[in-house]
């Protein structure tokens, strides 16, 4: 694939991320107001398995093009080990901002429909409705825009792409923070649309920067290893580090104990913002060194 246009490719996949959520939530506000939230859970967890049977019988692994020949094609063709990315500060790096975008994207996405039904008013059906319809077209806004801003903005060199996520996460945290004193729920809900689209913003580039630094033969193994050490960290650890924080708060601040949580977990957007930028940086001066000792 092109590199020029990596992200926006990464950015139409996510499509498939953000429809699923947005009919997660769909269902979910339907089904809890007639089975009640434990069989809803149970319901949608169940509809996964004509899912997987349906993939297993029609999908096949795609055959690379091209093969290596020679004496040294194995070695040419085998992944890097393990942990060998680990010795780049700019995977590094990345793999930090992807898990400081992915906590409050986690946090968010576990406890604002409790916030929007204990906060706002919002019933079950409600919240299914317009949390299910912000989550579902906002991240596809975020998503798919930030390729296409992404690999526009990485023609000015390999890093310059990382721009988008940088200021798109950092921008969503004091967004969120308007969302939670908004003065109404339509108010509420617009802020929060406006915070999703840009806390969306990692997913497209960050991917690309991730393939675009991994040789050719270990872009899977670079993006399978971030991915689960982010998702592992970011999805145990927000939405019970959120439940823990509503908690403590609510001797103090009783009814927004919940407010005061979410505020904390998703103003961590900023760090994850500042570490895109970081990232950025260190990876356009990787490849000027490189090509300057090319030349």
């Amino acid at each position: 694939m092109n590199e020029q246009r990596m992200a926006r490719a990464l950015g139409w996949f996510s499509i498939g991320l953000s429809g699923g959520a947005m009919l997660a939530y769909f269902a979910g506000g339907a089904l809890g107001e007639l089975l009640g939230w434990r069989l809803t859970f149970v319901t949608l967890g169940l509809a996964g398995i004509p899912i997987s049977i349906l993939v297993a019988l029609t999908l096949r692994d795609a055959r690379r093009r091209g093969s290596a020949t020679g004496p040294d094609a194995a070695e040419r063709t085998k992944p890097p080990p393990l942990f060998e990315m680990f010795r780049r500060p700019s995977y590094v790096l990345l793999i930090a901002s992807l898990l400081f975008s992915m906590i409050p994207a986690y946090a968010v996405s576990a406890w604002a429909p409790a916030y929007f039904m204990r906060t706002r008013g919002l019933s079950i059906g409600e919240m299914g409705l317009w949390v299910g319809l912000i989550n579902g077209i906002g991240h596809t806004l975020g998503a798919v825009g930030s390729g296409f801003l992404s690999d526009w903005a990485g023609k000015g060199g390999v890093g310059r792409g990382l721009l988008v996520p940088a200021i798109g996460t950092a921008l969503a945290g004091p967004l969120f923070t308007l969302t939670f004193y908004a003065p109404g729920p339509v108010s509420a809900l617009v802020l929060f649309a406006l915070a999703i689209v840009l806390s969306s913003m990692w997913y497209a580039p960050t991917f690309a920067a991730i393939q675009t630094i991994a040789s050719p033969h270990g872009r899977a193994q670079a993006t399978a290893v971030a991915l689960l050490f982010t998702t592992t960290i970011a999805g145990g650890f927000a939405p019970t580090v959120t439940g823990m924080l509503s908690d403590a708060f609510r001797p103090a601040h009783g009814d927004d104990s919940l407010k005061m949580a979410l505020l904390i977990m998703a103003n961590i957007t900023i760090l994850g913002g500042a570490l895109s930028y970081a990232a950025g940086k260190v990876i356009f001066n990787e490849y000027s060194r490189s090509n300057r000792s090319i030349d």
